[in-house]
């Protein structure tokens, strides 16, 4: 699976009516992250920020808005003024998944957001604590089978990627792992680390370790 991450603007028809009318960029601009730092949308921004900020001439601060399924950063966004100045970057979730799951949900993305970059793909990889002794997925769903109801994972967010795709396996294979939810794959992978979930769905950039 390959969740897809981007930069929107808010508002972006105004945007591009009103921030060209003068010269572009001539103050600060800030990305919100919807998610703890730490997990992939939050690193691939902190990687871009500093190229962005040395291209346009002017600082790129780095906001982090995380919990309730990435719902408050987005509406963050778009509650800003659209003149460019507020940037989220944004996966699937705040995009394609949302809206089918949240029926009040305050934005419309087609309506309140518009893309301005695809930033990047990544390959999302199951990964357990070592304490459950297993080393395939075979393995992890034998062992969650034998108990069922015993196991839970932690995700980045009710409504995230990594929600559904263990809901998906859940469905899969028929199991039962109860759902612990955080603000971010920057929470549930050291959750995990800690023992207080027993497996997660992580981009790379979340669990491998600094330097490899």
């Amino acid at each position: 699976m390959k969740p897809v991450f981007a930069f929107l603007a808010a508002l972006g028809a105004a945007w591009a009516a009103s921030s060209f009318a003068q010269e572009f960029p001539s103050r600060a601009i800030r990305i919100v992250v919807p998610y703890a730092a730490g997990g992939l949308p939050d690193t691939m921004t902190r990687l871009v920020s500093p190229h962005l900020s040395k291209s346009l001439g002017q600082p790129v601060l780095v906001e982090n808005r995380g919990g309730a399924g990435a719902i408050p950063g987005t509406e963050q966004v778009v509650r800003s003024p659209a003149d460019g100045y507020t940037l989220l970057m944004t996966d699937v979730g705040q995009v394609a998944i949302n809206p089918h799951l949240f029926s009040k949900l305050s934005y419309d993305p087609l309506k309140d957001l518009v893309p301005v970059s695809l930033m990047g793909t990544s390959t999302l990889f199951l990964v357990v604590n070592p304490s459950l002794g297993v080393n395939t997925l075979n393995e992890f769903i034998a062992l969650v089978k034998s108990r069922p109801g015993q196991y839970n994972y932690g995700s980045s967010g009710i409504g995230s990627v990594l929600h559904l795709a263990m809901e998906a396996l859940n469905t899969s294979f028929g199991l039962k792992l109860a759902h612990v939810p955080y603000k971010g794959s920057g929470e549930s992978v050291p959750a995990l680390l800690g023992g207080q979930v027993n497996a997660v769905y992580a981009s790379l950039p979340s669990i491998a370790a600094p330097g490899s």
